[in-house]
């Protein structure tokens, strides 16, 4: 279980198992990130699938929605910042 994270809204850090120092404030706001560290999200569905991804500012409806989809290289799609409804 992560620890000093905050979670605001229906299913926010749903999925969400080891991350710590998140926030997440929406409707499924970071809802699969479940070892991603020190990200912030506000807007529903923002951070929706960002397993494993550090570093990140999404704020906006759906923002970095896919964030770590297509990526094996854990090092890549960290330290993002998105604003705006849909943006990256």
């Amino acid at each position: 279980v992560g620890s000093d994270n905050i979670a605001i809204g229906h299913r926010s850090m749903f999925n969400s198992y080891s991350g710590f120092r998140n926030i997440a404030v929406g409707k499924d706001a970071m809802f699969n990130s479940n070892t991603g560290d020190v990200n912030i999200a506000i807007g529903t569905g923002s951070l929706f699938q960002n397993n494993g991804r550090s570093y990140q500012v999404a704020i906006g409806d759906s923002t970095l929605f896919h964030n770590s989809q297509g990526f094996g290289d854990p090092s890549q799609a960290q330290g993002n910042t998105a604003v705006g409804s849909k943006s990256i």
